[in-house]
């Protein structure tokens, strides 16, 4: 398969580059559990909390529960359709958003327009973003999990989360990731409002 293009690995998600045994940690089905009633009761706390409070604990949240983040952000679409990152954890997550969005492309701007989940394995490989995927890996990013955040059919933007570590995101690490977006899309949507 030429790794330029996407490996459709269900109708949600899209996964890049090469698959192979993934060095994330092993998270166990009570691991899970125990984060699923966590990540409620997380979200239950948010609907309450000022938005740029909101946003914050959604990333710091995402950092701490996601195994293999080192950063996340959130990618916001904006009324006049402009996406604009928020709440980054880091500097550099900050100014990779930003240039997502100044060329066109990457995997947050994917996952926003295209696909629920992103997941891009290795960086340092051929992408189908060229000009993004050098950047990145300047800056020290090597894998990258964005995930869409909408509600109904609209998309609120993404949640976006970097790694310094090549194949960082397992399968254990997306489910988790899918939980969170899916509490973060609704505290989102009720902070919009």
């Amino acid at each position: 398969m030429d790794d330029t293009a996407a490996e459709s690995t269900g109708p949600d998600r899209d996964v890049m580059g090469e698959e192979s045994v993934s060095s994330a940690p092993t998270v166990t089905h009570t691991d899970r559990h125990r984060l699923t009633a966590e990540l409620g009761e997380w979200a239950r706390s948010l609907m309450m909390e000022p938005d740029d409070l909101v946003l914050g604990v959604m990333v710091d949240e995402a950092v701490r529960v996601i195994p293999g983040a080192d950063y996340a952000s959130l990618s916001i679409v904006s009324s006049d359709g402009r996406i604009r990152s928020r709440a980054p954890s880091h500097l550099i997550p900050e100014r990779l958003d930003a240039l997502q969005s100044e060329l066109h492309e990457g995997p947050c701007f994917d996952s926003i327009r295209e696909h629920r989940i992103v997941r891009v394995p290795d960086l340092s490989t051929r992408t189908r973003w060229p000009r993004f995927a050098a950047s990145a890996v300047a800056e020290g990013v090597r894998s990258m999990l964005a995930f869409q955040l909408y509600v109904e059919a609209d998309s609120l933007g993404a949640l976006n989360l970097y790694s310094r570590t090549p194949k960082a995101f397992d399968q254990g690490a997306e489910d988790i990731g899918s939980g969170l977006a899916a509490h973060a899309s609704l505290a989102l949507a009720n902070a919009q409002k």
